[in-house]
C-alpha cells in the first residue's frame, strides 16, 4: 500500500491496487464522527460509441445517466435508499462526462454500508417494464432543469462551442434519444465499463485503513 501524507492538513492518505484492478483510496480523518465512501466508474455521458472484446457498440446519449438510475432498482424488493434509511444514512449518485459516482454517507454501520454498497452497483437488474418505467421520471428531471434560466443558458453555450464532441449534449441525453434506450443498451455499457479494473474506491472520515 502506498502512504500520501497531506502536507498542512496532517493526514495521511492510503492507496492500494487490488488483485483484481480496483483502486482503493483510504483517508481516515480522526477527529470526524462520520464518513462517506465513493464507489465510482470511469464512465460517463460523453461515452456512447465503445468497444468491448471484439464487438462495437454506439448506445443513445444518456446511457451512463440512466444506468445510474437503473443500479438503484433491486431485484430482491428493497433498494439501497431502503436499505440506508434503517441505519440513519443517506445514499445518492451523480453522473458527470467522464465518470459515474454512487455513495453513502453515515456514522455507524460502516462495514455493513459498504458491503451493500458494493453489492447494488455490482448486481445490475434490466428489465423491459422497469427500464420504461424510468423513462418519464427522468424526462421529468430533464424538463426540471431546462426551466432553470442559467442550466438552460449553460447547455445553449455547449452546444455553440462544441461542433462534435459529446461535452454539448446534456448528461442525461434528450426526451428522444432516452426513449431509444433498451436494457440491452444499458448491459452492454454496464458489462464494458463496470469492472473493477476501470473503477474506484474512495473511504474518507472515522473509518481506519484495515478496516476498509
Amino acid at each position: 500500500m502506498k502512504v500520501i501524507e497531506l502536507d498542512g492538513m496532517n493526514l495521511e492518505v492510503t492507496h492500494h491496487k487490488l488483485s483484481n484492478g480496483l483502486k482503493v483510496v483510504v483517508a481516515p480523518v480522526p477527529y470526524k464522527t462520520n464518513y462517506m465512501i465513493t464507489y465510482g466508474v470511469r464512465y460517463g455521458s460523453i461515452g456512447t460509441k465503445f468497444t468491448c472484446g471484439k464487438d462495437k457498440y454506439i448506445v443513445p446519449d444518456g446511457v451512463a445517466h440512466f444506468l445510474e438510475h437503473k443500479l438503484f432498482e433491486s431485484s430482491e424488493g428493497e433498494g439501497p435508499f431502503a436499505f440506508y434509511s434503517k441505519t440513519g444514512s443517506h445514499c445518492n449518485a451523480a453522473t458527470t462526462y467522464h465518470n459515474t459516482r454512487y455513495y453513502c454517507m453515515g456514522s455507524s454501520h460502516f462495514a455493513e454500508n459498504l458491503k451493500y454498497l458494493l453489492k447494488f452497483v455490482n448486481e445490475p437488474y434490466f428489465t423491459h417494464e422497469n427500464v420504461e418505467k424510468e423513462k418519464g421520471i427522468i424526462e421529468e428531471e430533464l424538463k426540471m432543469y431546462m426551466d432553470q434560466a442559467e442550466y438552460a443558458l449553460e447547455m445553449k453555450l455547449r452546444d455553440n462551442l462544441y461542433h462534435t464532441s459529446n461535452r454539448r449534449i446534456d448528461i442525461g441525453g434528450s426526451i428522444e434519444s432516452i426513449n431509444q434506450i433498451t436494457e440491452k443498451d444499458l448491459y452492454d455499457a454496464y458489462h464494458a465499463f463496470y469492472t473493477p479494473s476501470n473503477m474506484f474506491l474512495i473511504v474518507v472520515g472515522c473509518v481506519s485503513v484495515e478496516d476498509t
